[in-house]
């Protein structure tokens, strides 16, 4: 039993809780106000799925990122809540919860988890429960009027017995799957004694390669033995040879060295017999050198200030094109102070007429906003007219009312008509108003807009004027600047042609010094040259000493190394070092081929083993592929049978049970349902129903729609009865199609129900004088609220 449920930004529900009682629950209102929306919340909280044709995501309520139900239920083994909450991007949060000692402990997560321990509890599958306790009418009446080839079809799917069907074809393509994965296994398992005969070839070959391995290791190992004596005696005649070669280098090299050493001592002596010399010379020369620095000096000076009157010049010279400049630019500037006079007087005007846009675009802003609101107002009005035209033309075409879609009288069809006329001819006078007042202040903001360009367009004239007016400002700082510039300028200029004509006068002084100069300049050059060599006298003296002192320690070293190239010829024998580089060379050589030959074999070997390695590999997945060849055959023979026992025995057993209950079922519903005589009624295996009515029979095709719906509504609850255990049932709108008679029985069915719960949900008004909890749902701007309206009957 369905104890409470809460459904939150649900559809068109934004906060709805309903609590549920034992017995009949009604739920009353207009279609379209979300009163289905109350089955789909519950089986979307037991089982994660509704019988609705919305989308996951069209249960959130527009403008909301989640949508929440809960629902608590009671069954034989306790109280249980279930809590699914659905995000926008359609993932999905669940949790059920079970009562023990009045607390709610968590007890199952995740939205397939849920759904299969709802239906371990309730003892009824997804399908069933949508079948049965949620089953459409419209459904099974579309049973009844089917073809008889298609009226099984039918009866299986309301049943729940074309489950068993998809489980047959489940079965047949795993067989498929079985019998191809047999045929590749097959194709695998192939072979297998080749493999083997490969393996014992492998092994065969790797044996002799082996033996040949260990057969070339000893004779490395036996050059190996030779080898390094001989190597070690060849280094010893190597290093005999490179010292021999060192000595006789360092022989020649000491040789010349010598030589170097006495030339050097012969130039030292040549230079401390000149030194003798250039004494007398020095002191016959020294004063001219001190006379010669000092006409340099004033040579320096003189040309110092000739320079400086050629700079002179150049400066003069750009002092003169700067005062141009100058005076050029101050006649621009006077210039254009006279031409900006006249836009002072032009700003003055152009500032009132600007000062006026911000209150002409507050004016045209509250315009346009009345604009729209009357825009919208007329799009609104004329939409009323249109859905009330929709309604008269629905009435007077097909003579439904229009708000709960069944046939009127005459009478309440001409007071429809006459009403919604009446409301027309009102909408269309107070459109007529708005369209008048939207036409003036459309021409009113025409206005507006011409004002507001001409403010624009002095605005941005005054910006323009008022930054030719700030250039006079700079321009008379910049006259100020010239009037300096102009003054410095001849200044400057006064006084560096004063300089130039004092600078002429020395000319004539530089020709007199530069004679001097070159007089004094022969006899100063001749001192300097026998200073330098009577200050290097000493040094030279110095020199020979030390070179006497080299040329006898390279005498010395000389004559230990003849003696040391005596000793190296005694101990070192060409021919012998001959001799020991063909022997070294013989074994390496031997020793190389025997390692090519072990690299080489080696790498064989190691490329039989993995290959043995891979054969075995290859070999036991042949082998298992035998194993599962003998497993899949098993497999596919349980599989047929399974097959042949489900389509010849467990179907038709089921089939048989699941219609002989509903058959029962149905006589006892449809005789308190039907307003006839019913002597007989009863349904068979192929969906066909027989009927028998004041003692004769009746065939499903010749009843009317009425008694063919009351029959629809007879079957629907007589599967809910019969198929489960569950005396909960679910009926959405069972009045459709049925006249008042049927209808008066229905309420009788009702009042005198034997389900232990029973919820309805109808937009007939008569079903609130049923014994029952009444809920009333409305509908206002989109929202679904549910209100209390009775309990117990009128």
């Amino acid at each position: 039993m369905i104890e409470r449920l809460v459904l939150k930004d649900f559809k068109s529900h934004i906060y709805s809780e309903i609590e549920f009682t034992p017995g009949l629950t009604i739920f009353l209102g207009e279609v379209g106000a979300g009163k289905t929306s109350i089955f789909e919340a519950v089986s979307f909280a037991l089982f994660g799925k509704y019988a609705g044709s919305a989308s996951q995501s069209g249960l959130i309520r527009r403008g909301a990122d989640k949508a929440q139900v809960s629902v608590v239920f009671s069954c034989s083994s306790g109280r249980y809540r279930v809590d699914r909450t659905l995000y926008s991007e359609k993932t999905q949060e669940s949790k059920m919860y079970i009562s023990n000692n009045g607390e709610w402990k968590l007890a199952v997560e995740g939205a397939a988890a849920i759904a299969k321990s709802v239906e371990d509890l309730l003892d009824v599958d997804t399908s069933t429960f949508l079948a049965a306790m949620y089953a459409s009418q419209g459904e099974i009446k579309e049973m009844l009027e089917a073809q008889p080839g298609k009226r099984r079809e039918r009866l299986d799917k309301l049943l729940g017995i074309d489950a068993y069907e998809n489980i047959w074809k489940t079965l047949g393509d795993s067989k498929t799957i079985i019998l191809t994965d047999l045929t590749q296994a097959q194709t695998k398992a192939s072979g297998v004694e080749e493999l083997e005969r490969q393996l014992k070839n492998f092994d065969l070959r790797i044996e002799g390669n082996k033996r040949e391995l260990r057969s070339l290791k000893a004779s490395i190992k036996e050059a190996d033995k030779k080898l390094k004596p001989a190597e070690e005696r060849l280094k010893e005649l190597e290093d005999l040879k490179q010292e021999s070669i060192t000595i006789k280098t360092q022989i020649k090299g000491n040789q010349s060295e010598t030589e170097k050493s006495t030339n050097a001592l012969r130039s030292l002596q040549d230079r401390l017999d000149k030194s003798k010399e250039a004494d007398d010379t020095f002191n016959r020369n020294k004063d001219f050198i001190k006379l010669e620095e000092k006409l340099k000096e004033e040579k320096r000076q003189v040309e110092t200030i000739l320079q400086q009157s050629e700079s002179l010049e150049l400066l003069l010279q750009r002092d003169e094109s700067d005062l141009k400049q100058a005076l050029n630019g101050r006649d621009r500037i006077v210039t254009q102070l006279k031409a900006l006079e006249p836009l002072k007087k032009e700003l003055d005007s152009l500032k009132t007429v600007k000062e006026a846009l911000p209150g002409l675009r507050k004016e045209k802003t509250a315009l346009e906003e009345g604009l729209d609101k009357l825009k919208s107002k007329l799009t609104k009005t004329s939409a009323e007219i249109e859905n009330l035209r929709n309604k008269v033309d629905r009435v007077t075409e097909l003579g439904e009312c229009p708000t709960c879609f069944q046939i009127v009288p005459d009478e309440h069809k001409n007071r429809i008509r006459k009403e919604t006329g009446e409301t027309i001819s009102s909408l269309f006078a107070g459109q007529s108003v708005l369209e008048e007042a939207r036409c003036k202040i459309s021409t009113d903001l025409e206005g507006i807009e011409t004002k507001i360009e001409e403010a624009e367009k002095a605005d941005r004239k005054y910006l323009e004027t008022s930054t030719k007016l700030a250039m006079s400002i700079d321009l008379s700082g910049e006259l100020k600047e010239k009037e300096s510039l102009i003054e410095a300028s001849k200044k400057r200029i006064d006084e560096k042609k004063l300089q130039i004509e004092a600078i002429k006068e020395t000319s004539e002084t530089l020709i007199e010094i530069e004679g001097k100069l070159i007089e004094v300049a022969t006899k100063a050059s001749l001192a300097r040259e026998a200073e330098k060599l009577l200050s290097a006298r000493k040094t030279v003296e110095e020199l020979r000493l030390q070179e006497e002192r080299n040329m006898k320690v390279l005498r010395d070293q000389l004559h230990k190394l003849k003696l040391t190239k005596i000793e190296l010829e005694r101990k070192y024998s060409p021919e012998e070092h001959e001799e020991k580089e063909r022997t070294v060379t013989a074994l390496r050589e031997s020793r190389a081929k025997a390692a090519d030959g072990v690299n080489r074999l080696e790498k064989s070997i190691g490329e039989d083993i993995l290959q043995v390695t891979n054969t075995k590999e290859i070999l036991e997945g042949k082998i298992e592929s035998r194993k599962k060849v003998e497993s899949l055959k098993f497999e596919n023979d349980i599989i047929e049978k399974l097959r042949q026992s489900l389509r010849d025995v467990i179907q038709p057993t089921i089939r048989k049970n699941s219609v002989q209950k509903v058959s029962e079922a149905f006589l006892d519903f449809y005789r308190e349902l039907s307003n006839d005589g019913i002597d007989y009624a009863t349904i068979d295996e192929e969906g066909n129903i027989d009927i028998t009515r004041n003692g004769e029979p009746s065939p499903v095709n010749t009843l009317s729609g009425g008694e063919t719906t009351c029959a629809a509504l007879a079957l629907r609850l007589a599967i809910c009865s019969g198929l489960t255990r569950n005396q909960l049932l679910l009926l959405d709108e069972p009045t459709i199609h049925l006249d008042e008679a049927y209808c008066a029985k229905l309420r009788d069915f009702l009042a005198n129900h034997t389900f232990e719960q029973l919820i309805v949900v109808t937009h007939d008004s008569t079903f609130d004088t049923l014994p029952a909890k009444i809920f009333r749902v409305e509908k206002a701007n989109g929202r679904s609220a549910i209100s209390t309206l009775q309990n117990g009957g009128a």
